[in-house]
């Protein structure tokens, strides 16, 4: 299931998202695990999604547990859509199937 993350939700689960993005079996665009980018950048790079209208983080929760994040904006009038962080820790399907469902 998909939920729209909460400040507290982000705090809580901050180390796990970087966790995943770190793993590139486990995460997508963009690439964190090069090296260059620090955890810093990725934990502004949150908070800056999460302050701002046009961006959502989505908790990917499966039997209440969690399993991942997507972060994504959007520009409505465009009916835009992009994620710039897709962390899954498993059931990645169902994620997938999910967030296609929520972008429609």
């Amino acid at each position: 299931m998909l939920v729209k993350a909460t400040k507290e939700d982000i705090e809580q689960y901050m180390d796990f998202a970087y966790s995943l993005a770190m793993d590139q079996t486990k995460s997508g665009y963009p690439l964190w695990s090069d090296g260059v980018s620090t955890k810093e950048e990725f934990v502004e790079r949150v908070w800056r999604s999460y302050e701002r209208e046009d961006r959502d983080i989505l908790l990917f929760l499966v039997d209440g547990a969690m399993e991942g994040w997507i972060q994504l904006f959007y520009i409505v009038e465009d009916r835009y859509l992009q994620t710039n962080g897709f962390l899954i820790n498993s059931h990645t399907e169902q994620a997938l199937t999910e967030f296609l469902e929520y972008a429609q």
